[in-house]
C-alpha cells in the first residue's frame, strides 16, 4: 500500500494539523471518538458489534500513533524508520492510522474555499 499526502497553497491550513500539532490534535480525536460525539448510536447499523469493534480498533491504532508521534520528531521520520528497519506491518497500521485520523480531521474541519 503506497500512500501521498500532498499539502499546500494554505487551503488545508484550517483542517489539518501541522507535524507539531498533530499528537495534540490526536489527543482530541481519540477523546471525541470515545466521548462518541459523532453520535454513531442513531445509527441502525452501529448496533452491529462489528462496527463497535471496529471504532475499538481505530481508537487503538490512534492512541499508538499519538504515542509513537510523540516519541519521533514527525510521523514521517517514524515511517522512514519502520520502512528501513523492514517493520511492514507496523508502517502499514501508521498509514492506516494517519489516514483515518486525516481524514475525520477534514470532515470535522472543511478545506478553506479558496
Amino acid at each position: 500500500m503506497q500512500i501521498t499526502y500532498l499539502f499546500g497553497a494554505g487551503a488545508s491550513c484550517q483542517a489539518l494539523p501541522i507535524v507539531n500539532q498533530i499528537p495534540p490534535r490526536l489527543e482530541n480525536m481519540i477523546l471525541r471518538l470515545e466521548r462518541n460525539e459523532f453520535d454513531f448510536s442513531n445509527d441502525e447499523i452501529y448496533n452491529d458489534l462489528s462496527l463497535q469493534k471496529t471504532l475499538d480498533n481505530i481508537v487503538d491504532d490512534l492512541k499508538w500513533l499519538k504515542v509513537s508521534a510523540e516519541n519521533h520528531a514527525s510521523v514521517d521520520t517514524l515511517a522512514k524508520k519502520l520502512y528501513l528497519k523492514e517493520r511492514y506491518d507496523e508502517l502499514d497500521k501508521l498509514k492506516r492510522a494517519l489516514s483515518i485520523f486525516l481524514l475525520l480531521e477534514q470532515l470535522i474541519n472543511p478545506a478553506d474555499k479558496r
